[in-house]
């Protein structure tokens, strides 16, 4: 897997940003989100792109097939300068267990590990330093052919969001 592509209007959706004082749990989105696609039977290149809505058919197999798996960890940096994230090893063979019990593609490591890796580093400087505060973040896969036929999707999405 190469290096993800980064969208342009990433930059300026960094320089916008900024983090409010009063943080709660992941209720602060954070300015950027990676996303990879899956069709053909692979995984195509990732991007980081701004943080935003996404597209996807009504007819979706997630939408109707509740065919999606997620995961959640964090990143800080209490006591370090550059951000650390718990136990990412361990959260990437859950994902791709629950991907493989619901006959979904499995993400690949790489793959799931550049996404974190794209969205931590363009997020670090706005990762808290307190005690107590992190970045959530939060991988998560579609289905996303449509149909309503009872099957596996051939198509999916990867995405990693983030939070403060």
């Amino acid at each position: 897997m190469s290096e993800c592509v980064i969208r342009e209007e990433v930059w300026q959706a960094l320089q916008d940003y900024q983090l409010p004082e009063s943080l709660g749990f992941a209720l602060v989105p954070a300015p950027v989100m990676y996303s990879a696609t899956y069709s053909h039977g692979r995984w195509h290149q990732g991007e980081l792109l701004p943080y935003g809505p996404i597209e996807i058919l009504p007819g979706a197999r997630a939408l109707h097939f509740a065919e999606q798996v997620f995961e959640g960890m964090k990143a800080y940096k209490v006591g370090r300068v550059s951000p650390n994230r718990f136990r990412a090893n361990v959260n990437c063979a859950r994902f791709r267990r629950s991907a493989e019990r619901i006959a979904m593609p499995a993400v690949p490591e790489e793959l799931f590990v550049e996404g974190l890796h794209a969205v931590v580093g363009a997020c670090a400087p706005f990762i808290p330093d307190k005690s107590g505060q992190s970045l959530y973040l939060r991988p998560f896969l579609l289905g996303t052919e449509p149909g309503y036929a009872l099957r596996a999707s051939q198509t999916a999405r990867f995405l990693a969001d983030t939070g403060a």
